[in-house]
């Protein structure tokens, strides 16, 4: 599930645009043994890692913790970074402010991914969608079987 908002524009300098979304990870049975702390640390550093080798990415900077959401086995992530490859601004540093809690399932058999962001052009001044985003990264809650 995907939202994106685009924020008023200003097409000389490029897109402004708010991105909030969730999607779910299915975990092999291998995985599904291993202890969810184990796991969700192994989860937090393999995302940071690839982070750092995104192409027309630089990343400005970037700070994971394993920590416990709604009781639930999880990581934050979050990271500012310089996005070179905006289509039809290439070259251009876009700021791109991201937020991401991770969460094991309780039936182990999935985790899921909840992240919000932001990107601005150069000289643009971010709006604040932290009350909204921060809210919305707390809002899991996992129903009895494998419903997210």
């Amino acid at each position: 599930m995907v939202f994106t908002k685009l924020l008023p524009q200003d097409e000389q300098r490029g897109p402004h645009s708010v991105l909030a979304n969730v999607h779910t990870i299915r975990l092999t049975r291998q995985n599904q043994s291993i202890d969810p702390r184990e796991f969700m640390a192994y989860r937090m550093r393999l995302v940071m890692g690839s982070d750092k080798v995104l192409k027309n990415i630089k990343i400005s900077s970037q700070k994971g913790e394993l920590i416990e959401l709604s009781g639930y086995q999880c990581f934050r992530y979050d990271a500012v970074y310089e996005n070179y490859g905006v289509i039809g601004f290439r070259g251009i540093p876009f700021k791109i402010n991201n937020h991401m809690t991770e969460c094991m399932a309780p039936s182990r058999e999935f985790v899921v991914r909840m992240q919000y962001g932001q990107m601005v052009p150069p000289n643009v001044e971010p709006i604040d969608i932290s009350r909204e985003g921060e809210e919305f990264l707390k809002n899991l809650r996992f129903t009895s079987g494998t419903q997210a």
